[in-house]
């Protein structure tokens, strides 16, 4: 069983298990919230050897005792810290209480800021985090703050560009979009107010080079796999070096060329960004 903390990510990591999971003769099914759970329960019928999904929808599907805990051997928390904040934590430890004694249970995310009292005790730790990603490179662009949306505008008249653009802030994502596209930028946001299918849509869109600026709060800086995807820009300096790690992992995927441009406007905003960089 693998746990994602949003639908776009547990989507990913279906479509990756999907394709080497055949190739070994396993089955994967995929449970979300905000998707029928009639269709989810046919597809337990056909007894698949990997489940993968939210905690909230898999915790309903147990109540229902459609999900059978009992052969359950390993339990995966991808992007952990996530699922274990208080907005999650709930279903994962009714999730996992669940489950036989002896089961596994593997923690796994790119921070390392998380509360030590919620991991099980005993649990080995594999620190991969000296790992050097020498193929992404890091700018800044000094701007007013009333011209950013201007650079993001001239950064997508760029021949071939394509952006990943993330806000601290949702006003100011709405505001930029709205801008945009009323100067014919194919701009589109995909925050979290926008429901599951049209947010298929919205990515697959950007996957096939459809539109030229994706406008994204943090909810999609978590595991999301865009192919190729050659920038991101971060139109405010990211609150920390966790956020500003999970937004910079979009690009640069499986050993491809790609950089992050952060824009900035005052001298304590580069100083800022220097010392999230550095805890990277």
């Amino acid at each position: 069983m693998i746990l994602a903390p949003n639908t776009e990510l547990a989507g990913q990591i279906f479509d990756v298990c999907k394709t080497w999971a055949e190739a070994i003769c396993l089955t994967t099914q995929l449970f979300l919230s905000g998707s029928s759970q009639k269709r989810q329960i046919e597809r337990l019928k056909k007894g698949p050897e990997i489940l993968i999904g939210t905690p909230g929808r898999i915790f309903e599907l147990i109540k229902l005792k459609k999900i059978k805990m009992m052969n359950v051997e390993t339990i995966i928390l991808d992007e952990f810290d996530q699922l274990l904040d208080d907005s999650q934590i709930h279903f994962v430890e009714k999730i996992t209480h669940y489950a036989p004694r002896d089961h596994q249970l593997v923690y796994m995310s790119a921070t390392t800021k998380f509360d030590q009292k919620k991991i099980a005790p005993n649990t080995r730790t594999i620190d991969l985090s000296d790992q050097k990603l020498d193929n992404i490179q890091h700018f800044y662009m000094q701007v007013d703050q009333r011209h950013r949306v201007d650079m993001l505008r001239k950064l997508a008249h760029v021949e071939d560009f394509r952006g990943l653009v993330f806000f601290n802030s949702l006003s100011d994502l709405g505001s930029a979009e709205e801008k945009l596209q009323y100067r014919d930028i194919l701009a589109v946001s995909l925050a979290s107010d926008v429901n599951v299918k049209f947010r298929k849509v919205i990515l697959e869109k950007f996957k096939d080079k459809q539109l030229t600026l994706l406008l994204a709060t943090d909810l999609l800086a978590r595991g999301i796999d865009i192919d190729s995807l050659e920038c991101v820009v971060n139109f405010d300096v990211p609150r920390d070096s966790e956020t500003y790690t999970h937004r910079a992992g979009r690009t640069g995927r499986m050993g491809k060329e790609g950089y992050v441009i952060t824009l900035v406007t005052h001298p304590e905003e580069i100083k800022k960004l220097k010392k999230v960089c550095k805890c990277t």
